[in-house]
C-alpha cells in the first residue's frame, strides 16, 4: 500500500511540475478564474429593490466575519 501511495504521489508531483513548465512556456494557462464563486451577477435586482454589487459582496465575504450565505446559496 505504501509503495502504491508513493507511486501515485510522485506521479502527481511530476504532473504538477510538467504543468508549471508548460505554463511558463505559454502552452497552458496557469490561472483559470473561478466561475460564480457563490456571488450573484452584478446588477441583479435584490428583494429590497437595490442592485447587487458583486465587488462589495466579495469584500464583505472576505473581511466581515459575520458574512454568510443566504437561503439561496449566494453571498449577499
Amino acid at each position: 500500500a505504501l509503495s502504491e501511495w508513493r507511486a501515485k504521489a510522485n506521479a502527481r508531483l511530476a504532473a504538477g511540475q510538467r504543468r508549471l513548465q508548460e505554463g511558463m512556456m505559454g502552452h497552458v494557462q496557469l490561472f483559470e478564474p473561478a466561475e460564480n464563486r457563490r456571488l450573484l451577477k452584478d446588477g441583479t435586482r435584490m428583494p429590497d429593490g437595490s442592485r447587487y454589487d458583486g465587488h462589495e459582496a466579495e469584500k464583505a465575504m472576505l473581511l466581515n466575519p459575520d458574512a454568510r450565505l443566504d437561503a439561496s446559496g449566494y453571498y449577499c
